[in-house]
């Protein structure tokens, strides 16, 4: 094996060498940075700002050298290492988290541009950087949020150990070799092309018509035809043909199908809202063999809070539809995983009920990965926006959803639907009824434990929403402030200094920071993003810094608790 881990900064590629060789524990393994460190006697902070960051570029890449002079080896680089310097001999398989577009800010890395501010400095080199990586990857891995253990899931994709049904991955280039079915599409690549693909590849093949055309060179096996081209042309129909609309509004899709009862159709609208999805879903319902159902979102749809796309519904469909879709070279927000694809159809033991963690935005969120663990059900990531809840709720328990956690700025809607004056995050369908509860207080008591003497500190909230509450009851001394306006909630508490602010409040452009006077001792965040304003606030002013990842753990374990104790039954 000759394979190198690439991808952007703090997406967790040291940490996946560990776990790798652990999967791989006869291969040497090397974290390039760590060896810079060893053969300098200087951490990477020292040399970047002793000496400059081309030296520490072209020491990087005379070690490099070295170490790819192994048998075999298996090598995480550096974010800032140029892919174009990979020989073609060598794998590479580029780590992708869903929320490396998201910025990452960080309190123990060498800054690479101190004009900028921390995320700005991220995001420019991410701009730069992200066309490389993909351009040089052989396989891309996307890395679920919150994954940090030995996982069986993760061991099988990097050992081929996997089969996978009914799913494929629409090729960009000819980087083939880690799939079994692959769809070629015939306005990416040419008709000579395909037919070469064809002949050197033993995979299983999906041939999509496009395009217009006169020539139909492809008329045996599985062939896709949109029907955005016409009526399907006579020298395909004896085919195992499957019939596709994509531009279509829903309704019309449907009626065309009618026309073609003895071919699969495959219905891939742009769902715009709850009531169109529950459309295709029952349409589909009514005769899965014949039928797929795979939403799209629109491209102009990005900023609401149906941006993660509908790539849930899709993961949730995976065992019941004969055509579904991976992510590949080109991500599409619709498309689930190869991860979530075996975690889907691998693990769980009901394909008929499933549980979700709702809110917006909810991409980053760790509940899938976490409470899986535990379940041995499909754990989802739902966007819902506000103004969707009620009739989302409907259809996701037509669906088979049982459980949910719920995240900002669902809570005091949820409260409301278990019939609590209380904002709920865990909730139970249970004798035709939703219960809920609140497991946040739980893990807020244990992150306020990691401040040293806590009892003795005075507090202030910035910001708070739909948690506010549960932070007065544990803190009833504490001061609140809007993190819009700046101001104490109380107007008697305009001279307060904290030793410790509560960082509540998400990343808007609204949000402010606090006044400049402060100058607190501990930042604690209740947000786990890699691009808190929690970070940026405590790295401008070094302040001790402590992640919401204990509250986030700690209260999903109560939330386990709270649905096995309710979902005995």
């Amino acid at each position: 094996m000759k394979r190198v881990f690439i991808g952007h900064r703090g997406v967790g590629k040291t940490e996946l060498l560990k776990r790798h060789q652990s999967y791989f524990p006869e291969l040497p393994h090397f974290d390039l940075d760590q060896e810079i460190e060893k053969s300098q006697n200087k951490n990477i902070s020292e040399i970047f700002k002793n000496q400059s960051e081309q030296k520490f570029r072209d020491i990087e890449f005379s070690i490099f050298t070295n170490l790819i002079q192994n048998e075999n080896f298996v090598i995480s680089l550096g974010a800032g290492f140029n892919p174009e310097n990979i020989p073609n001999t060598i794998e590479v398989i580029y780590v992708s988290r869903r929320t490396d577009s998201d910025g990452r800010i960080f309190l123990n890395r060498p800054r690479l541009d101190s004009n900028l501010p921390a995320l700005n400095e991220y995001l420019d080199r991410f701009q730069k950087r992200e066309p490389l990586f993909r351009s040089r990857a052989d396989f891309i891995y996307h890395l679920p949020e919150g994954l940090k253990s030995n996982n069986l899931i993760e061991k099988h994709i990097f050992k081929s150990e996997y089969a996978i049904k009914n799913v494929f991955l629409t090729a960009t280039n000819e980087n083939l070799n880690h799939f079994q079915n692959i769809e070629l599409r015939t306005d990416i690549f040419s008709d000579e092309r395909i037919k070469k693909i064809l002949i050197n590849n033993k995979n299983t093949f999906l041939i999509s018509y496009r395009k217009k055309t006169n020539q139909y060179p492809f008329t045996t096996g599985l062939i896709d035809w949109a029907l955005e081209l016409g009526s399907p042309p006579s020298e395909i129909q004896n085919s195992e043909l499957i019939i596709s609309n994509h531009d279509d509004e829903i309704q019309t899709a449907i009626e065309k199908f009618k026309s073609y009862p003895q071919f699969h159709q495959k219905l891939c609208p742009i769902i715009q809202s709850w009531t169109e999805l529950e459309i295709g879903h029952n349409w589909q319902s009514e005769k899965p063999d014949q039928r797929s159902f795979l939403p799209r979102t629109s491209p102009s749809n990005k900023k609401s809070p149906q941006k993660s796309g509908w790539r849930w519904y899709r993961q949730l469909q995976f065992s019941k539809q004969k055509i579904n879709f991976i992510q590949g070279h080109q991500d599409l927000d619709d498309q689930p995983s190869l991860f979530e694809y075996l975690s889907s159809v691998h693990k769980v033991i009901s394909h008929s009920q499933f549980v979700a963690v709702l809110g917006s935005p909810i991409h980053h969120s760790r509940t899938p990965v976490r409470q899986t663990e535990n379940f041995d059900l499909n754990v989802l990531s739902v966007p819902i926006a506000e103004v969707d809840f009620k009739s989302a709720i409907s259809v996701l328990l037509d669906m088979g959803l049982i459980a949910a956690a719920v995240t900002s700025p669902l809570k005091n809607l949820a409260g409301k639907l278990c019939g609590k004056d209380f904002a709920v995050n865990s909730m139970v369908f249970k004798n035709q009824s939703w219960t809920g509860t609140s497991t946040d207080e739980f893990g807020l008591e244990k992150l306020i434990q990691q401040i040293p003497n806590f009892k003795s500190k005075t507090f202030a909230i910035w910001g708070g929403g739909g948690i506010l509450n549960s932070i007065s009851k544990i803190l009833p001394e504490a001061v609140c402030y809007s993190a819009q306006t700046q101001k104490p909630r109380d107007e008697k508490k305009t001279n307060f200094l904290p030793d410790v602010v509560i960082w509540a409040a998400p990343r808007k452009s609204e949000i402010q920071m606090p006044s400049s006077h402060w100058q607190p001792e501990f930042v604690l965040d209740l947000n786990y993003t890699e691009n808190s304003m929690g970070l940026e606030y405590a790295q401008d002013n070094n302040i001790k810094y402590i992640s919401g990842d204990v509250m986030f753990y700690a209260q999903a374990e109560k939330q386990m608790q709270f649905w096995k104790e309710n979902l005995k039954d």
